[in-house]
């Protein structure tokens, strides 16, 4: 049975409930213009060097998460807006982040865009892109914080206080649930790249309950149709 020995992730102690939390158009890191190019570099400084670090660590060295990685952000770009329109898609992110360090599927780049992207474009502007950045960054500073033993994983508890301590309430039923979604492995132990997927996807659910819920009633009714429309952008 998946998580048996102890049952999975240990559940959280009792009364504490699980948050995240931004109103849709409301994100922490939207940026505040629809569409700029990425300014233009006068003299190209040292780029971050390449990571050495190994298994669960060598994310943490990616250039992209590098204290000087801001400033190559405009050429980071550049490289993959081939056709210049300033606007990178799916799978442009996807080959940036992996050029950077960062190997996430198609699948969770077109959800990243769904978050970021204040325009519902399907693509991110380079302003978009240096938020999605921020973002990215916020998070890996999170999951560290987190990681109290310094193993490069951690526990569903920790998951459990990072959620809660973005302000976004779930039942104890579905925060399992979610767990099990991206706990990839069924370990009951999250890496960054798991915990990042699910933190955009709950972000992303949330920006789908509130279109649905205009009137901050907490609670909405879905036909079948609204159902696999909410489901399908969420995911």
């Amino acid at each position: 049975m998946y998580g048996a020995q102890p049952p999975y992730g240990a559940a959280p102690p009792p009364g504490q409930a699980t948050f995240y939390g931004q109103a849709a158009g409301q994100h922490a890191y939207a940026p505040t213009h629809a569409h700029t190019q990425p300014p233009v570099a006068h003299a190209p400084p040292q780029q971050p060097p390449a990571s050495t670090a190994t298994g669960v660590f060598a994310v943490f060295s990616a250039p992209f998460f590098q204290p000087n990685a801001v400033q190559f952000l405009p050429d980071w770009f550049r490289a993959v807006d081939k056709d210049g329109s300033g606007r990178i898609c799916g799978p442009e992110l996807q080959r940036l982040l992996c050029q950077q360090g960062l190997n996430f599927s198609l699948k969770f780049c077109n959800g990243l865009i769904r978050l970021m992207d204040q325009t519902a474009s399907g693509n991110l502007t380079y302003e978009e892109f240096a938020q999605t950045h921020a973002l990215l960054v916020s998070l890996l500073k999170q999951f560290q914080g987190a990681d109290t033993n310094r193993d490069g994983q951690i526990s569903v508890p920790e998951v459990s206080g990072l959620i809660k301590a973005a302000g976004f309430t779930l039942d104890e039923h579905s925060f399992m649930e979610l767990c099990k979604a991206y706990d990839l492995e069924k370990t009951g132990y999250f890496d960054l790249h798991e915990y990042i997927g699910l933190y955009v996807f709950v972000s992303n659910c949330k920006s789908i309950f509130t279109a649905f819920d205009p009137y901050k009633a907490g609670s909405v009714t879905l036909d079948f149709s609204k159902f696999v429309y909410a489901a399908s952008i969420c995911s």
